[in-house]
């Protein structure tokens, strides 16, 4: 399976005992990479994970490329300093109202399409691939961007 599209989100479960990491997922919303910061923001790692059935990916060079370096700067953004922060990550008292209206944009949107995650939560995607990711327990865990391609 060659891949040339592809989607990426900031996840933590707990920022006191995880740092943050940048996961890389394919359009059919298969784990691709994982982009982490163990040994700091400027030493990134990056793990590439096997398809479901246990096969290496056949990935388009440019786009995987794109995408991690797209991850890379959402991971670098959530590391400035607060006054640069963007909006989606400053404190929660700051953006409760615009992010909740951001997810009842997405959940209340009629073409709304839901797909189980790899940790057993949801996804629930628009047509665009715009999406928002709950946990098994129901919790919100974080926003998802669009698919990105050539």
């Amino acid at each position: 399976m060659q891949l040339d599209i592809f989607t990426n989100t900031l996840a933590f479960e707990d920022l006191d005992t995880e740092d943050p990491h940048a996961e890389i997922y394919a359009a059919s919303r298969q784990l691709v990479a994982i982009i982490r910061q163990t040994e700091g923001i400027d030493n990134p790692t990056l793990e590439i994970w096997p398809q479901a059935d246990g096969k290496n990916w056949e990935l388009d060079f440019k786009p995987f490329l794109k995408a991690c370096q797209n991850a890379y700067s959402r991971l670098k953004d959530f590391q400035l300093p607060e006054e640069f922060m963007p909006l989606a990550i400053r404190p929660a008292e700051e953006v409760n109202c615009h992010g909740q209206q951001e997810l009842e944009k997405i959940l209340r949107h009629p073409d709304l399409m839901v797909q189980t995650n790899r940790k057993g939560g949801k996804d629930y995607f628009l047509p665009g691939g715009k999406g928002v990711r709950f946990s098994q327990s129901g919790g919100f865990e974080t926003f998802l961007e669009p698919e990105i391609g050539d």
